[in-house]
């Protein structure tokens, strides 16, 4: 919320100030061409899924508002030292915003660059410089009222179909419902939540592992990675060694995440042996670890989900590798 109140503020400061100077039309078509340009660069340099928000359309402003004020000529000679100096502390601001954890810098730079580029070589044309902008108004561009209006409908479409297209209307996801399968390659078999549609099976070099997963963090609300590797039987004596080494590897958090529930050993486990860890990435993802023993094997699931899916997710990874059978014993 946070984040969404400072966007506003800059939209209300400086938008007012770059939509005196340029006019509705171009404004529209400024700010929705870098919405445009810091989505895509989102898609195409972030690792996250899902990125949300409007920086990219406020970093075109916060451009548009720097060009003017370090371009030679666009302002009058008493306001460029003062729009310069505001210009550097909004960028001073939001350069280092943008290297904060679940900030979005994909976005801010492809938005920041098009809304420099767009401003400086296209929607500049025939708006008053220097003196004149107190009194002159900017000369239309060609097309400029059909493109703008274009843009309003690409924005409002925008805000219609996101939500319903990316179910923003659907039941948040409650537990899941769960059946059995068998892991590809394998005669093992697992519970998992039918919802979640299986991906084909990797097999390892030695054939000893195999690993298959289920479900798509892009459209489900959690993704669940199944290991089934073959392994001697571990004698009693041995045991609590094995499950020793599990859980130092365990303690060390994957990169870019923190622990937040350390490893620990199970005893309320149905196999021979279990250990589980959780952890936090900082796209705000959760990330669910069990490992099992078993007479054969030692079974791993991975589940990882967003917080909205926490409820779906809670308690899979457990239910996974407790509901391990192997069909050739």
């Amino acid at each position: 919320m946070m984040h969404l109140g400072f966007n506003m503020m800059v939209l209300v400061i400086l938008g007012r100030f770059v939509e005196r100077l340029l006019g509705p039309a171009r404004f529209l078509v400024l700010y929705t061409a870098c919405a445009l340009a810091g989505s895509l660069a989102s898609t195409f340099l972030m690792d996250a899924a899902v990125s949300v928000g409007a920086s990219g359309a406020l970093w075109g402003i916060l451009a548009a508002e720097a060009v003017f004020a370090f371009a030679p000529g666009f302002l009058p000679p008493p306001m460029v030292a003062l729009a310069r100096r505001t210009a550097l502390i909004n960028l001073g601001l939001n350069v280092a915003a943008s290297f904060r954890p679940h900030v979005d810098w994909a976005a801010h730079a492809g938005g920041g660059l098009v809304g420099a580029l767009l401003l400086y070589f296209v929607l500049s044309r025939g708006v008053p410089r220097g003196d004149r902008i107190a009194h002159d108004r900017p000369t239309p561009l060609p097309g400029q009222n059909i493109v703008a209006g274009l843009c309003v409908a690409l924005l409002v479409g925008g805000a219609i179909a996101g939500p319903v297209l990316g179910g923003a209307f659907e039941p948040a996801p409650t537990a899941p419902i769960y059946e059995r399968v068998v892991i590809d390659g394998t005669t093992a078999t697992v519970q998992v939540p039918s919802s979640l549609a299986p991906q084909p099976a990797e097999v390892g070099d030695d054939s000893l592992r195999v690993d298959q997963s289920f479900g798509d963090l892009l459209h489900d609300p959690a993704s669940v990675g199944v290991a089934i590797i073959s392994v001697p039987p571990i004698p009693d004596d041995t045991l609590d060694l094995e499950i020793a080494s599990i859980l130092e590897a365990l303690g060390e958090a994957p990169p870019n995440s923190t622990v937040t529930e350390g490893a620990r050993r199970r005893d309320d486990t149905s196999l021979r042996a279990a250990a589980s860890a959780s952890y936090r990435y900082e796209s705000d993802a959760r990330h669910d670890v069990y490992i099992g023993i078993a007479e054969r094997a030692l079974i791993r699931v991975d589940v990882i989900s967003w917080p909205d899916g926490d409820a779906f997710a809670v308690g899979l990874a457990r239910h996974v590798v407790e509901s391990y059978r192997d069909g050739a014993r």
